[in-house]
């Protein structure tokens, strides 16, 4: 075995920046884990379950895991087709770049212009950034869309709104980098690119369902918002949730729904473990996202490891301090969110700013990201129901870390900007300037081509985006993909009335024959001991089966509440709607 130094090369250079690109991908599964803070039913009677596991059922836990690790996969197809030579071909126009590295033609172990890295490390550790930025967007859309047009939209929003706005800030004929704009790690590509597109996805597709059927502000005991009547008419009928009964799995019965059965509901993580472990995957990878950026195993890269650190760990104590003044308690959600605030806010300037400067970034963006996320969450949720924060924090985070990157840039840390002085701290005031015109170009842009998409799709046959009402009701776990996030088994073989209560979409067959004795546990922690009523059949019961109308009594599987004041068992009709009946009436 020989090996050769290709000149220009530096051999440690690639070994960094191949490493960091490994890092960069362990993030879209972080990303996914951090995402599963979709909401949880918080129904009015509390339901609980029947089954050897002890935390709430979420039944869009899995699908948005999915869409990240798919958004890899499509990402990667996308970036060898066209892509990386669209956002870095040296040879381009001032807009967008050309087909010099279509199919990764070019593409061999000469450096890439500027640098010391070979041009195909180099594509595969752009690859990944790009990969990770598609994912992003469809955090402000969780629980309401559909897997296959989700892939289509990758493909397409990477193409027309990230590699436009990657090649304006990276390329070496960008507008944006030619102009004097300063974005060390995706300040506009990544960050303000994916949080203006989230904000788009969400305003165009509508609020989830229980948030449409809510007759008030969680915060608000007062009348019908009338911020209702506005949704009304942003909505197309391309984002109104279809009411047709075509739900994938068959009729889904109808549920009796009240709006102070959804006024209750919070966004709470159904998992706050997944939570932590998707912030520290994220926190791992950052190190890799921004240090890798330096493109060189050399001190700068050491800074911008530092720099990110600190932005993470202040954004953290800061978002959750804040959180304490407001409700006395430590929020472990509070920190891991306030993190990647500080995370995102020093991505453009991680290796423009000293480590100082990065402190205090972290402190602006634990403040305003956490201002901007409870104020849309608080007073906004029914217009733009961003599920995930990705506005407030990467949209928000990512303007923040572009203007202040004009403040605090120093001409002693930027090493590859000819001619640069770095920003305010030097005497260069035009360079905020220069972030600003970048920034609002980049948000207009990934606004307005989102939009686009969006619209375009929902008119072509087969492509809307926005799952059916039926199947939102369902869950898109078991839905579009057949299968479940977590499998509730029975405590015991003989609780025959949930016999066969699995993930299996087939029905199974149950017997009816025999009394059990079945144990509830309320909330509180109390047992209440009910006998199914015997009915002497055999019948069948399934996800979302309607007990009145399938003719059977006794309990079915899915939701339970025991009632203080009565010795009644509640029995959901279908997931996400519980109501109390009778166990010794016919049903």
């Amino acid at each position: 075995m020989s090996s050769t130094t290709t000149p220009g090369v530096d051999p440690a250079a690639n070994a960094w920046v191949m490493a960091s690109s490994a890092l960069v991908l362990i993030m879209i599964p972080g990303l996914g884990m951090n995402s599963v803070t979709s909401y949880v039913e918080n129904l009015a009677n509390r339901a609980v379950f029947v089954s050897v596991a002890s935390s709430h059922l979420n039944r869009n836990a899995l699908v948005l895991l999915h869409v990240c690790i798919l958004s890899l996969a499509v990402v990667s197809l996308q970036s060898f087709i066209w892509g990386f030579s669209l956002s870095f071909s040296p040879t381009g126009g001032p807009m967008i770049g050309n087909f010099e590295y279509a199919g990764f033609t070019n593409v061999e172990n000469a450096p890439y212009p500027g640098t010391a890295v070979s041009t195909d490390v180099f594509s595969f550790f752009q690859t990944m950034f790009a990969a990770l930025t598609a994912a992003l967007p469809f955090g402000s859309a969780a629980d309401r869309t559909r897997v296959l047009p989700s892939l289509l939209f990758v493909f397409v929003w990477t193409t027309l709104v990230y590699d436009f706005i990657a090649y304006w800030t990276w390329a070496p004929n960008g507008w944006a980098k030619k102009m004097g704009y300063l974005d060390f790690a995706g300040g506009c590509p990544v960050e303000v690119a994916s949080g203006f597109s989230g904000l788009a996805l969400a305003l165009y597709l509508g609020p989830r369902r229980n948030r449409q059927r809510s007759s008030k502000p969680l915060h608000s005991s007062g009348s019908k918002s009338t911020i209702l009547n506005v949704i009304s008419h942003l909505q197309t009928p391309a984002n109104k949730p279809d009411t047709t009964n075509d739900h994938e799995l068959g009729p889904v019965p109808e549920v009796e729904e009240s709006a102070d059965q959804f006024s209750v509901e919070e966004d709470k993580p159904h998992n706050t473990g997944y939570v932590f472990l998707g912030t520290s995957l994220l926190w791992f990878g950052w190190l890799g996202f921004n240090g890798g950026s330096a493109l060189l195993a050399d001190k700068r890269a050491g800074m911008t490891i530092i720099a990110t650190n600190l932005a993470g760990s202040v954004g953290g104590l800061v978002w959750m301090g804040l959180d304490w003044f407001s409700t006395r308690k430590y929020s472990s959600v509070g920190f891991c969110t306030g993190a990647i605030a500080g995370l995102v806010a020093i991505t453009p300037s991680g290796g423009f700013v000293a480590p100082w400067a990065a402190m205090v970034i972290g402190v602006v963006a634990g403040t305003v990201c956490r201002f901007v996320c409870y104020r849309v969450k608080t007073y906004h949720s029914y217009l733009i129901d961003d599920s995930l924060d990705v506005f407030a924090v990467h949209g928000v985070g990512g303007v923040i870390g572009n203007i202040l990157t004009g403040v605090f840039a120093q001409g002693w840390v930027i090493v590859d900007v000819p001619g640069s002085v770095g920003g305010w701290l030097d005497g260069n005031f035009k360079q905020v300037g220069y972030q600003l015109a970048a920034t609002l170009a980049s948000a207009s842009w990934a606004f307005t081509i989102t939009y686009i998409i969006c619209f375009t799709m929902d008119r072509i046959p087969g492509l809307r985006l926005r799952v059916k009402d039926k199947t939102e009701k369902m869950g898109l776990d078991i839905t579009q993909m057949g299968e479940m996030a977590y499998h509730f088994v029975p405590a015991a073989a003989n609780m025959s009335p949930f016999a066969g209560f699995t993930d299996d979409t087939t029905a199974p067959r149950v017997p009816h024959n025999g009394a059990s004795s079945v144990s509830f546990s309320t909330e509180s922690g109390t047992q209440v001991e009910s006998t199914a009523r015997a009915n002497g059949k055999t019948t069948t019961v399934g996800f979302g089966d309607d007990i009145k109308d399938a003719g059977r009594s006794g309990a079915t599987a899915g939701f339970f509440d025991s009632p203080q004041a009565s010795g009644r068992i509640g029995v959901s009709s279908e997931w996400g709607g519980a109501r109390t009946i009778d166990p010794a009436s016919e049903v």
